[in-house]
């Protein structure tokens, strides 16, 4: 008998209902319908493909840019007893063939890529044969040249649908606008139009803008006076550091967390934050991304973000549990300058693109017409030093190469050595009856590794020297020298930075930039500009979001524009003395309700009040002097 989806939704999940526009996703999906899902950040996206896939026959294929979270959401599910596979650049040809392989016979439910792999002779293939129950679109604005990142590698999925044209696409994002709405279905090739959209209005939040120098100030006063935790995003490593040593040497529980850090530091530093161990952690802007953080009651940017879509995201990193959240966006006049000099330089020239893109092939000797599926160990610093490249103008070119889906930048949070038996059963027997002291680590990886005579398969050298009974270096020697002797394929652990080149290196004449580029950088230009007039506009903060998306509210109540009206219809000093008129209260109760976090301004009035006998304070509590 067919389960209903609260109850695969009990099973599997242990939550008793769905919440928000779920129920309609998935309804809408389970009837075979095209459906584009705006939801917004900590809304349960997942759970709209995750459930009605597990009510259907076939796979589920989702595609998705954020490849540093394949491999969480599908150990997620593994967790819960789904069968998943993530296929990244990071595995070996034979390692894809065989997740490949169990896709194509139905033996896993899951199966996550990045769209680059849709350019894979061999995926197709493969998806050809597949039975797809449905396909997913993750963060589908990328399709969108009108989207805040468009991802050329994107516009391939729609060939999917000539392999599978019943099954129904599943596109989610957090956010787009009218426009990027129309040309995802458009792209996607939908049967009919079909958009479920959840209100954008976060009616726990308090948006503010401050034109203000003194940042550190801000967040001090944040860090008092909230419980829960903080999220300080800024745009660089350098700010990131100098702010959090700052706030440190105020006495401050904080962190820095950016990309220049190792992975083992990173880890720490974000579980230290996740335990609330440690409050207030000040990152770049990559942080928070699949991390579900109930208790942040803060989010403050010290940079302007580089668009509407953007800032919406990460502020929605917080209040995700329907408590009182501030979202703080500090600048002063020349941030504004600033931003759009650094949408600039995120948009380089195509000319310096391309002899980034040079560079990193004869940095690892490769020639024309080779490259593709290569992995190598890689130091951006490095390699910016070598080829005297400024780092930052480098990096945005490799951003665009990665894109454009010519290379892949990443870092694996647990790399493994693998290794492959490539010779005969009796031609082993011959080699270690001529070279007995190879015998206890052969035997021991044919015993412990049962796949390792057929494919390349994750290796421990630690624990193969703790059974042997030697060094963990000795058996990497002995490794190295099986290699040599044309026994075994042996691919050690890489640690730290990698880069994988995804297609074959083309000659200058042929290697040019999508032809959309430079209409990328008009857009991004544009919308940097709408933020710049979001930060001094005097309409509600919430209202100018929602008509950013095409929604539409009453003013909120609660953020700086609104709250600033209110307090032009009665002066300040009036709005103390009629609180207190019947009965004493907490100088908290100012704070929040009279004049939004005015510390300064409201103690100054209050122990002005004082002064003129109008008011008496007493264990924190104002009363109204009797007379």
């Amino acid at each position: 008998m067919q389960k209903t989806p609260l109850e695969i939704l009990k099973k599997y999940w242990g939550y008793q209902s769905l919440r928000g526009k779920q129920q309609e996703v998935i309804t809408s999906v389970l009837n075979g319908n095209d459906t584009l899902a705006l939801m917004a950040t900590g809304s349960g996206k997942s759970l709209c493909y995750q459930l009605p896939a597990m009510m259907t026959s076939g796979v589920c294929v989702v595609i998705t840019p954020l490849i540093s979270l394949m491999k969480d959401q599908a150990d997620d599910l593994k967790q819960r007893n789904i069968s998943a596979k993530v296929i990244n650049s990071s595995l070996i040809s034979t390692k894809i063939e065989q997740i490949l392989n169990s896709a194509v016979y139905n033996r896993i439910k899951f199966l996550f890529i990045a769209p680059e792999r849709i350019r894979s002779k061999v995926f197709i293939e493969a998806f050809r044969q597949m039975k797809v129950g449905m396909i997913v679109v993750d963060e589908a604005h990328c399709i969108s040249i009108w989207g805040h990142d468009f991802r050329p590698s994107y516009l391939d999925i729609a060939k999917l649908r000539d392999f599978h044209p019943t099954a129904p696409i599943l596109a989610l994002t957090a956010t787009a606008t009218d426009k990027v709405k129309e040309e995802i279905q458009s792209v996607l090739r939908f049967g009919h139009k079909n958009v479920i959209e959840s209100s954008f209005f976060r009616d726990n939040f308090h948006y503010m803008v401050r034109e203000e120098a003194n940042v550190i100030r801000n967040i001090v006063s944040a860090y008092r006076e909230f419980e829960g935790s903080g999220l300080i995003y800024v745009r660089t490593r350098a700010k990131a550091e100098k702010i959090a040593t700052g706030l440190q040497q105020l006495g401050l529980k904080a962190t820095a967390y950016h990309a220049g850090l190792s992975m083992h530091d990173r880890n720490a530093r974000q579980n230290l934050w996740i335990q609330g161990k440690i409050p207030l952690i000040v990152a770049t802007t990559a942080f928070g991304m699949g991390i579900n953080k109930a208790d942040v009651r803060y989010v403050i940017h010290i940079d302007i973000p580089e668009n509407i879509e953007t800032y919406f995201q990460e502020t929605g990193r917080a209040g995700r549990d329907g408590k009182e959240t501030f979202a703080v966006l500090l600048y002063c006049q020349k941030d504004k300058e600033a931003l759009i000099e650094r949408v600039k330089l995120s948009y380089p020239e195509e000319k310096y693109v391309k002899n980034i893109y040079n560079a990193l092939f004869n940095n690892f000797g490769i020639a024309f017409g080779a490259g593709e599926a290569q992995l190598f160990a890689f130091s951006f610093a490095n390699f910016v030093a070598k080829y005297r490249f400024v780092p930052y103008q480098a990096y945005n070119a490799m951003r665009i190469l990665e894109r454009e889906g010519v290379i892949w930048l990443n870092e694996d949070k647990y790399p493994k050595s693998k290794a492959k038996i490539v010779v005969s059963t009796d031609y082993l027997r011959d080699f270690i009856d001529g070279y007995p002291q190879y015998t206890d680590l052969i035997y021991y990886l044919i015993r412990t590794y049962s796949a390792i005579n057929t494919e390349m398969s994750y290796i421990d050298e630690k624990q193969i020297a703790i059974s042997v009974r030697t060094s963990k270096d000795h058996v990497i020697k002995d490794l190295n020298y099986l290699v040599k002797y044309g026994i075994i394929g042996y691919e050690p652990k890489i640690e730290g930075e990698k880069i994988t080149f995804l297609q074959n290196r083309l000659p200058d004449t042929q290697f040019h930039l999508s032809p959309d580029y430079s209409q990328m950088k008009k857009t991004a230009l544009e919308k940097a500009e709408q933020m710049i007039d979001f930060l001094t506009s005097k309409q509600c903060r919430q209202q100018q979001i929602l008509s950013y998306f095409g929604q539409t509210i009453a003013e909120c109540g609660k953020c700086d524009v609104c709250l600033a009206k209110n307090h032009s219809k009665q002066d300040l000093k009036s709005r103390i003395l009629d609180s207190i008129a019947a009965e004493p209260k907490p100088i908290a109760f100012f704070y929040d309700n009279i004049h939004f976090r005015a510390n300064e301004k409201v103690m100054s009035l209050v122990r002005r009040l004082i002064d003129e006998g109008l008011v008496e304070m007493k264990d924190g509590f104002v009363f109204a002097k009797r007379r």
